[in-house]
């Protein structure tokens, strides 16, 4: 498939849990970042996401698919006060409703009977998580440890981090 190309802000990437009919859950997709916008405007994130799927995605899937992992993503720019304001919710894409697919901020062992049966509710980070290194896999924290040796070496660059 071929469309017109989007840049999409990490912080407005959300993991949705569809099942029995009805989208019952709703996560921000990179669950170790705490993003202030969205823990601020969760809400109203969560319901411009569940509308557009309910008006425009529910009924269609439903024909293929009883139950899926949807991602989303909210397409938007910062305005001249520099928040983040949203123009449209597109899909990025399906996964199988299983153990298997990352169940970002819910548990698949703990919190199956919500992922399936709801009722909806959307989690977001509220504060920012320490020890963020333990929670990535051996893989990461060497890409991680590795990048850092090299930001920390006297003839490095400065870098800005946004």
């Amino acid at each position: 498939m071929v469309r017109k190309w989007y840049t999409i802000s990490p912080a407005m990437e959300f993991r949705g849990f569809y099942c029995n009919g009805q989208l019952n859950a709703l996560s921000q997709y990179n669950h170790l970042c705490y993003y202030p916008t969205v823990h601020l405007h969760a809400k109203a994130i969560g319901a411009a996401i569940k509308a557009f799927f309910d008006k425009n995605v529910k009924d269609v899937l439903a024909k293929k698919f009883t139950q899926y992992v949807i991602d989303f993503a909210l397409i938007g720019d910062k305005d001249d006060n520099g928040a983040f304001t949203f123009d449209r919710v597109m899909i990025i894409e399906l996964n199988p409703f299983l153990f298997s697919t990352d169940a970002a901020l819910y548990s698949w062992g703990k919190e199956r009977p919500l992922l399936e049966n709801g009722p909806f509710e959307m989690r977001v980070l509220e504060k920012e998580i320490t020890a963020v290194k333990t929670k990535l896999s051996v893989d990461w924290r060497d890409i991680l440890e590795q990048e850092t040796k090299k930001l920390l070496k006297p003839e490095a660059k400065k870098t800005t981090l946004h």
